[in-house]
């Protein structure tokens, strides 16, 4: 039996996904934290709350939960609950498949109601209450970043399977 590459591709890009959500979280969280910071200072200090910053928090809180998805996902480091105990052998690789193709289809379907809302949001011009910008623009951001997670969880359900099947080769 001939052993099966790692596709070095699906490597690759799962490292620069991972990256690229690195700094979005990053940033997104940093942005958050300061804006806070600020809003709290002017409104109990100068008595000058920054307008929106309630509904920015939001948005900036999103992204950095979808974007930090992306890079638990690409350690593989969600936060699980053991219900079937942990096995040796062929049993504990089927779990061990049979959950990872579960978290495939779990972010699949929330990137496509992600997906849709942003759609929705796109056509009916929905607009945000207080900053008065189209909503879509937040939806879609959050659904791509959805989609990138999904993406990821399918490329390491498929480097486990590879890395799998060249173990058992020769």
């Amino acid at each position: 039996m001939q052993r099966t590459p790692r596709p070095k591709f699906l490597v690759r890009l799962s490292a620069v996904i991972e990256s690229f959500c690195a700094i979005i979280c990053s940033i997104t969280l940093f942005s958050m934290m300061a804006l806070t910071f600020v809003d709290v200072l002017g409104r109990y200090v100068f008595s000058f709350p920054i307008f929106g910053s309630v509904e920015i928090v939001g948005i900036l809180l999103a992204l950095t939960v979808f974007s930090g998805l992306c890079i638990a996902v690409r350690h593989d480091d969600q936060i699980a609950v053991e219900l079937i105990g942990q096995g040796d052998g062929q049993g504990a690789k089927v779990l061990q498949y049979i959950i990872q193709i579960a978290s495939v289809v779990a972010l699949a379907v929330i990137f496509y109601v992600l997906a849709h809302e942003a759609i929705s949001d796109f056509e009916k011009g929905v607009r945000l209450l207080i900053l008065d910008i189209g909503r879509g623009l937040v939806t879609s951001a959050i659904a791509f970043l959805a989609g990138l997670a999904f993406l990821l969880q399918l490329a390491l359900l498929l480097l486990g399977t590879l890395e799998d099947d060249a173990e058992g080769a020769p």
